[in-house]
């Protein structure tokens, strides 16, 4: 089995979180687009920049999660920052929500760049809105990046606070990675080179551990005052430029500038086209692209027509530009031969929606059409990443971050392709001890192949498991029933003893729970199908049966009135968990009963009905009314009202104000209700003399009142 296919059967059939590494050209982007495209797991896919998440086919960390551009640093108190904003916990809408509450997979592409703090501010968004305290909310992860390429980036005022938390900068140093226990699969075949000694000298960069013979053979590649080739529509014969790359954006562009007004002739401006959602910073190349007719360029996109004329990285020099009917049209003669007219391309931002079919897909929020060209005499080592060139300059003097020699590097094809600028020496390869670390802590591939089953077999379980885990229904009862019996059972006595003996029977339901585990571990362990099945289906049934007593009271249990605004608002939370806890647990019990059980078939009946069920939240519904008051005072009044005359006066009540189209306190509050309940007057001078009985009320509603009361003596007999 190879490593590409042992993770793949990690990341589909399992729920170990994954971290996919591997030299340059190893074909890590590659991976990436099978699982996104082939997983059957509900996924999203990430990068930490713009530019990485359209090459990825996905979206920001950032903009996903909603996150600030500063530090995400909790154990430093003194350090505020935007995380402590006021409305930082109600900035996502409703369909990331449930997006995040039904994810199964979180991808996240150049994961080297992704700094250990945005790693766990990642695990505090999916824990608080997954309602979980497992890492990551419970998500299996596929990172995927290499740490000897491009580092995390922290500025100097950053550095002392992050010292203070992390050992590293790197993901790998994450507070929440480090809790989650994940496997590590490297890829080894490199496809990019195939010369067996450049192979070995770029991992003795990648390794930091050069010699004074690699480094010998490097830097006979130096050539510092190489001249630059004429280049432009008489010199197309001659072997063009290598592409150099530099360290920092402002040494590409200043090259690039030089060398294109040195070129005679007119400048051609062309414009993208942008619509929708689309930000400068993830554009992949100038939105006003500057061309003239021998400009060296490169492909930023891979042919969308399947043509294959051209790809992303290729080479080419700009041979004319004419006027076509859809504006400028450049026409490029490609370094590996042939001719091209430039067609435009198109490029997505997506954004991730809930389907009407409870899939989640990506919607395009923003378009970006340009001819898919940048000027390439020179590009910086972080834009070339991820590309392959037969003809390499390299100028890595002013290298700042592990791993930035070992990118520019490995860009090329061959050693023969490859010319220094500067010499390699000891000072462009920053040294970091916490990546060899991390790198020598990785398990053998062999292991994780014999664990392979093993894990396969543990996320079945995981997932019976969870189908007859009543834990949180459970724990979300006991606080209902300890509401109910020190705040409403005098106010609901009934409803109070009902919901008493329900919370019973869950609670033995429970215990059952923990044994009908053991079997499952047992029967899964055994691999006896059959008799899996069997106990699966009369478990489901089971559950059914004890849960059905309590849905059948439930619509009565969880629409009580309170005038109390914080007594209402703790019931209003408590029913709305154990009402999503009901309506999910109840679905995926009566799916696997009639369907059997299958991972694919229970996740998207799960996913389903949390989905159908919504976000478990306080509920305003329009025949619950705003309490206000305090009913346990009401409670406590001398003579107990009579249940029937307290109906009587609530449904009055409930008619006067949907006829008013006012809250249901403001004709009159629940104390005040039993007030008049428990005294049961019969003159507008006993009704003035009930608490909270004001002047105004008797005004409006005394006659009513008391006439109900009259007619309800006159019904029970009493004088």
């Amino acid at each position: 089995m190879t490593p590409l296919q042992l993770a793949e059967h990690y990341v589909n059939e399992t729920s170990v979180s994954l971290f996919l590494t591997g030299k340059a050209g190893t074909g890590k982007t590659t991976f990436l687009h099978h699982i996104a495209a082939t997983t059957p797991k509900r996924h999203v896919v990430m990068a930490p920049t713009g530019v990485a998440a359209i090459n990825a086919g996905g979206v920001t960390i950032h903009s996903f999660f909603q996150l600030p551009f500063c530090p995400y640093l909790p154990d430093v108190p003194e350090l505020v920052t935007d995380y402590q904003s006021p409305g930082r916990h109600s900035q996502l809408r409703k369909n990331k929500i449930d997006i995040i509450r039904t994810l199964e997979l979180l991808i996240i592409d150049e994961v080297s760049m992704v700094r250990a703090d945005l790693l766990d501010a990642v695990d505090a968004s999916l824990r608080r809105y997954r309602r979980s305290s497992r890492p990551f909310g419970g998500v299996q992860l596929l990172l995927i990046g290499d740490v000897h390429q491009l580092a995390p980036v922290v500025t100097d005022d950053e550095q002392p606070y992050i010292q203070r938390v992390y050992a590293s900068p790197y993901f790998f140093s994450s507070k929440a990675l480090q809790r989650l226990g994940y496997s590590t699969v490297e890829l080894t075949q490199v496809f990019r080179q195939q010369d067996a000694r450049f192979v070995a000298l770029l991992n003795k960069v990648r390794d930091n551990n050069l010699d004074a013979d690699a480094l010998a053979a490097l830097n006979a590649r130096l050539q510092p005052d190489a001249p630059p080739r004429k280049q432009g529509l008489f010199h197309r014969r001659a072997e063009p430029d290598p592409i150099l790359l530099t360290t920092h954006n402002h040494q590409a562009d200043r090259v690039n500038r030089q060398h294109l007004d040195a070129l005679r002739g007119r400048s051609y401006i062309f414009d993208a086209k942008v619509s929708g959602n689309f930000s400068d910073s993830s554009a992949p190349t100038d939105p006003h692209l500057e061309l003239k007719v021998g400009a060296r360029v490169m492909f930023v996109k891979n042919d969308s027509s399947g043509a294959r004329r051209y790809y992303n990285g290729m080479m080419a020099t700009v041979t004319s530009v004419d006027c076509g009917e859809d504006g400028l049209q450049a026409t490029v003669a490609c370094d590996d031969g042939g001719e091209i007219v430039v067609p435009r391309e198109r490029w997505e931002n997506i954004r991730y929606e809930i389907g009407t079919d409870h899939s989640i897909r990506q919607q395009v929020d923003g378009v970006f059409v340009q001819i898919p060209l940048r000027l390439a005499w020179a590009v910086t080592i972080h834009k070339a990443q991820g590309l392959t060139f037969d003809r390499v300059a390299v100028d890595a003097a002013d290298a700042f971050t592990y791993g930035q020699v070992y990118v520019a590097l490995s860009r090329c094809r061959t050693l023969e392709g490859l010319t220094l600028r500067s010499p390699i020496g000891n000072n462009c390869l920053p040294d970091s001890a916490e990546v060899d670390r991390f790198c020598q802590s990785a398990a053998p591939l062999e292991q994780l192949q014999q664990q392979l089953d093993s894990h396969r077999l543990q996320y079945r379980l995981q997932l019976l498991q969870e189908l007859f885990n009543i834990d949180a229904l459970a724990r979300y009862g006991e606080h209902l029933d300890i509401l109910f019996q020190t705040r409403l059972r005098k106010l609901y006595p009934a409803e109070a003893a009902k919901f008493h003996s329900h919370h019973a029977t869950i609670l033995q339901l429970s215990e059952v729970s923990g044994r009908f585990d053991r079997q499952l571990m047992h029967l899964v362990a055994s691999g006896d199908e059959t008799q899996l099945s069997d106990r699966v289906a009369k478990g489901c049934r089971y559950y059914l049966d004890t849960l059905a007593a309590l849905v059948s009271d439930w619509d009565t249990l969880s629409h009580l009135e309170i005038d109390n605004r914080e007594l209402n608002k703790n019931y209003d939370n408590l029913v709305a968990q154990i009402t999503q806890q009901l309506r999910v647990r109840i679905r995926c019990l009566h799916h696997v009963a009639v369907q059997g059980f299958t991972i694919g078939g229970y996740q998207q009946a799960k996913a389903a009905a949390m989905l159908d069920s919504g976000e478990p939240a306080p509920k305003k519904n329009a025949d619950r009314r705003s309490r206000q008051g305090d009913a346990s005072h009401a409670a406590g009044s001398p003579v107990p009202a009579p249940d029937d005359l307290v109906q009587l006066i609530k449904a009055w009540r409930r008619e006067e104000c949907q006829r008013q189209g006012v809250p249901a306190f403001h004709i009159l509050t629940q104390r005040t209700l039993l007030s008049v309940a428990s005294a049961m007057p019969r003159t507008v001078a006993q009704l003035r003399a009930v608490s909270g009985v004001g002047p105004k009320t008797i005004e409006r509603y005394g006659k009513v009142l008391l006439d109900l009361i009259a007619d309800y003596r006159e019904s029970q007999g009493l004088q």
